[in-house]
């Protein structure tokens, strides 16, 4: 039953319909019991009695869909606590292997600078060698 029928049943009322009024109420979506609503022509005590269940009906419609999207939402944020647990463990790791690249680039620096000293005296041997053969 569409939005527009149940309204026109309200609007019409039919002893032997009523259980559809119910039906839709308690089964129709929060955009359907809005149209059910806005859709509700005259405004006498029948049609104000199906008006107040239908926005009963739509604020535990409207409160079911926040909760849902409240639960989608915790979920999502415990991932994001997971995921920002193991970042901040990644971190870690990469923050104490930066510490290790650069001991290793010092330990570097160091064995060329005595590979270069080992370099110049062995320029100085070999000039030295040079030198007392050709004089």
């Amino acid at each position: 039953m569409t939005p527009q029928d149940a309204s026109r049943l309200v609007d019409c009322p039919n002893p032997n319909r009523i259980g559809e009024i119910h039906k839709f109420i308690l089964t129709a979506s929060a955009r359907d019991l809005q149209l059910f609503i806005h859709n509700i022509q005259t405004n006498t005590t029948d049609t104000k009695g199906w008006r107040e269940r239908a926005e009963v009906a739509l604020d535990i419609r409207l409160a079911e869909d926040a909760e849902q999207t409240a639960q989608k939402l915790v979920t999502g944020t415990n991932a994001l606590v997971e995921l920002s647990a193991k970042l901040t463990n990644q971190t870690d790791r990469l923050i104490k292997e930066t510490f290790n690249l650069t001991e290793l680039t010092r330990g570097l620096n160091k064995l060329t600078f005595i590979l270069g000293v080992f370099a110049v005296i062995q320029i100085f041997v070999m000039v030295f060698e040079y030198c007392s053969k050709t004089h």
